[in-house]
């Protein structure tokens, strides 16, 4: 099923049964078995870490356009996950699916008393649901930029109950070779909008940078984006676009804020530019216009 059908099928069953939880519930219930290969992998892992880290290196071979991604920050680790694309939305049922299926694994080596540390979400809480901490058992924060969930880095090392190393390098190239040729199997248009969407707000979306993450030269990368009727500042434009009418709908940030997090040099900048490629301003935006 693709990605918009699946997340769009989750919101519709959890709006029909009046089930703001379905999500989390949804997550708990999930078996790592149904994710194939993955899953297997995952089971053979050495260590939690060895598991999550496969995880996200072959995340592609499980669902396309979006981000998985295990940091170290400060002493801990974080779990980061979130759906490229802007379009599809709204995602929470999705966001809470993923993060109790996350959370669900390092519960493996860690117990089931377990809890996280900290849990950031990017979508805002539902006024029927009961507060997240009681669901989440832990400290919850809302519109953030990614779905995260935060743990202790010494939980990492901690070894899987079923771990088979020799199964689990065997599987671990067969995946990683899976990810990377569907990957590079998808449109270049569709390669560089994904480059652009993951790394604004993070880091460098100029057309030399995602032209490096791709492989090619810059002057090759504007080549076959012609051939395919494309320049990388259409792209640019549209990726901001898409993103900036998200984040007001959202309502979390500030015109200021979106404007940094996109790259502009300033609100006025910012605002020019979305109602050029908007056709409306940022309050008619904000306003779900």
């Amino acid at each position: 099923m693709p990605l918009r059908g699946f997340v769009g099928l989750l919101q519709t069953a959890a709006a029909a049964l009046s089930a703001p939880g379905l999500g989390r519930a949804a997550g708990g219930a999930f078996a790592l078995a149904n994710l194939g290969e993955m899953g297997l992998a995952m089971e053979a892992a050495p260590s939690l870490g060895a598991a999550l880290s496969i995880f996200c290196r072959a995340f592609a071979a499980v669902q396309s356009d979006s981000q998985l991604e295990l940091r170290h920050e400060d002493g801990g680790a974080a779990l980061r996950y979130r759906i490229l694309d802007p379009n599809v939305w709204p995602r929470d049922q999705d966001a809470e699916f993923t993060m109790t299926i996350l959370a669900g694994l390092v519960a493996r080596v860690a117990g089931r008393g377990w809890r996280p540390q900290r849990l950031a979400l990017e979508h805002r809480p539902q006024e029927a649901e009961a507060p997240r901490e009681a669901a989440w058992r832990c400290p919850v924060r809302h519109g953030a930029a990614w779905n995260a969930l935060e743990f202790p880095v010494g939980l990492l090392d901690q070894p899987m109950p079923a771990r088979a190393p020799d199964a689990f390098r065997q599987l671990a190239r067969d995946l990683a070779a899976q990810a990377a040729e569907r990957r590079q199997g998808a449109p270049l248009l569709l390669r560089v909008r994904r480059e652009v969407l993951a790394r604004l707000g993070e880091g460098e979306a100029t057309q030399g940078a995602v032209a490096e993450a791709l492989g090619r030269s810059e002057r090759s990368l504007r080549r076959q984006l012609q051939a395919e009727g494309a320049a990388f500042s259409d792209v640019l434009a549209d990726c901001r676009c898409d993103l900036a009418r998200l984040m007001l709908a959202q309502g979390s940030l500030s015109t200021a804020e979106i404007a940094a997090r996109l790259g502009y040099s300033d609100a006025t900048a910012f605002e020019r530019a979305f109602r050029r490629r908007a056709g409306l301003t940022i309050a008619a935006a904000r306003r779900g216009g």
